[in-house]
């Protein structure tokens, strides 16, 4: 499997990216889309990211902080600032028992 820390984002467009699916795992895939979102974000402003662009790193970070914390260290950090469309996303994608726990919290 390949090392997920060699991965580097280097301008490729989303279907470059899905072309990669043979040849990487989905975690190895999804890096490479956070890496290019987060680059158009840094150059453009994370306000020129589509809704579908800013779910990759909602959810993300939201994994991240949650296996790290919880939810309260998800909420707490600069990943809280997806807290208003983390439900959404994650309903988005499929992650309907994540949603819903979150909507408890």
């Amino acid at each position: 499997m390949e090392d997920l820390n060699e991965l580097e984002y280097q301008g490729e467009t989303t279907d470059e990216l899905l072309a990669l699916e043979k040849d990487y795992s989905l975690t190895a895939l999804l890096e490479l889309f956070y890496m290019a979102v987060n680059q158009k974000s840094f150059q453009r402003g994370e306000g020129s990211l589509s809704k579908e662009e800013v779910i990759i790193p909602a959810v993300i970070e939201f994994k991240s902080e949650v296996r790290n914390g919880g939810i309260p260290q998800f909420l707490r950090n600069a990943s809280g600032r997806y807290a208003d469309i983390i439900v959404s996303s994650l309903s988005r994608i499929g992650c309907n028992g994540s949603a819903r726990i979150v909507e408890q919290a």
